[in-house]
């Protein structure tokens, strides 16, 4: 269960220059691969570090990193110095936004985008030109990343489904970020009297929901760094790629790298994880793409369609979780939910009485009660928390205009299409939209199987444990 927020620390599209001429793409990528590598190379004069590992190529779908030779399983990929991040901190301290953000007090989010947005701007000036450079311009970042497609296209292909709420949702922040950005003065700092956008504050969003990393960069901060970092967000992610591949930073030699999850021939693409829990949605809206070894099935739906909240007081119990189911999303596997879900639907359902049993008196001492509804409480509570659950599962097939077949159909098929900006966006979206519906599928299943064991007498305390031991 989470709130909807925008930001993540994870990486680049797999798809970000589909769409475009083979030969331009890598006669562009082959200058700024050497640009980049040259930059890196010149801030580790004490420590040689290797860029030559891989290098940029055609990958699976659209721009990806190649291997240049033999890798082993467990190999160091990339090692990049911190030098070369693009962070809060180096935002903080540049002396041209620096003083505005802190005046400010920008957000991390907002902040990077600032930072990100004015040293773009300043072309060969900024000392991260080359890695800018290598970024993907707002035309290419427009073919795969959701938070750059046209409204009708967004509302056509992603009909019925609650990724629509999520965008909806990124959309309004990127609104009010350009309109806090400019009442902040960034434009002043913009050369050659440029204009900022919308549409740049949603290209630099696309940039960092796809390549921001939240890494401890120092012991002593409560809290991780938002930064980019430049060379290790340049290789798309692989599903079947687990904890080993995700980006770590040492603090004694103040570097990030990530390791080879297999072992890759000359030519093979490149691969690390963005996180090996992701589910297609996630996938979908923060990078674009959904990997076709990805099986984590999920589809997130806002509290409020589980029903109305009892009382006032279920209410204030929740909002002392942290949860108000304004602001929550549920999860559905296939697997039916997690504990957490059930255990939400119990408090917002429960009785004045059952709420007094929990030891809830609206006195911010919410602990004991959270604990109280962790397990079923009775039976009727139990059985209406299944019977909601299930109508969420059918009110949301009820939306979506295509069954489950049409669209595994449609997958396979318009092969004649492949390498169109069309093609691209509504193969993305469709394996979203598919993970969704193989979630509600076996999810619905499951629930009702419990709600049917339930019914015909099966004891509370065993209704779930049985069918994990079963499973």
């Amino acid at each position: 269960m989470a709130a909807v927020l925008v930001g993540s620390s994870v990486r680049v599209p797999s798809a970000a220059l589909l769409g475009h001429a083979p030969g331009v793409v890598e006669r562009g990528a082959a200058a700024r691969e050497e640009r980049l590598k040259q930059w890196l190379r010149g801030m580790t004069k004490h420590r040689q570090l290797d860029f030559d590992t891989m290098g940029f190529g055609r990958g699976r779908d659209g721009f990806g990193m190649i291997a240049s030779g033999a890798i082993d399983k467990g190999s160091v990929l990339a090692e990049v110095p911190l030098q070369a991040f693009l962070s809060e901190k180096t935002a903080e301290r540049c002396r041209l936004v620096g003083p505005m953000l802190r005046k400010n007090d920008f957000r991390p989010w907002l902040t990077m985008c600032a930072h990100l947005l004015v040293e773009r701007s300043r072309g060969k000036e900024s000392f991260w030109h080359p890695y800018i450079a290598a970024l993907p311009s707002v035309d290419e970042l427009s073919i795969s990343h959701p938070l750059l497609w046209p409204a009708e296209t967004i509302q056509e292909l992603l009909q019925g489904s609650p990724m629509l709420d999520t965008i909806a949702t990124r959309l309004k922040l990127c609104q009010e970020d350009h309109e806090a950005l400019l009442t902040a003065g960034i434009e002043k700092f913009l050369p050659g009297g440029e204009t900022l956008s919308e549409g740049d504050v949603r290209w630099a969003s696309a940039v960092l929901l796809s390549r921001a990393f939240s890494l401890e960069l120092d012991v002593d901060d409560d809290f991780d760094t938002l930064c980019l970092v430049p060379w290790a967000d340049m290789l798309n992610h692989c599903s079947s790629a687990g904890e080993e591949s995700c980006l770590i930073f040492d603090q004694d030699t103040k570097t990030a790298s990530l390791e080879a999850h297999k072992s890759y021939s000359k030519g093979d693409e490149v691969f690390d994880s963005y996180g090996p829990a992701l589910t297609g949605s996630q996938l979908f809206l923060d990078y674009g793409f959904v990997d076709d070894e990805n099986e984590n099935y999920a589809v997130d739906l806002p509290a409020q369609v589980l029903g109305p909240v009892r009382s006032s007081a279920n209410a204030a119990l929740l909002e002392a979780l942290g949860l108000p189911a304004g602001g929550t999303l549920v999860s559905i596997v296939p697997e039916g939910v997690d504990e957490s879900v059930l255990a939400w639907t119990r408090a917002a359902i429960a009785s004045p009485r059952e709420l007094s049993a929990a030891g809830w008196k609206s006195d911010g001492k919410y602990q004991k009660a959270i604990m109280y509804f962790s397990e079923p409480i009775n039976r009727d509570n139990e059985c209406e928390v299944l019977r909601r659950l299930i109508a969420a599962c059918e009110n949301l097939w009820s939306k979506y205009p295509t069954n489950l077949e049409h669209d595994l159909r449609e997958l396979t098929g318009g092969e004649s299409d492949m390498r169109t900006t069309t093609w691209a966006r509504k193969q993305a979206a469709l394996r979203a939209i598919v993970c969704e519906k193989k979630a509600l599928t076996a999810g619905k299943t499951v629930l009702c199987g419990f709600l049917e064991k339930l019914r015909a007498g099966a004891a509370l305390e065993s209704l779930y444990e049985v069918d994990r031991e079963e499973g």
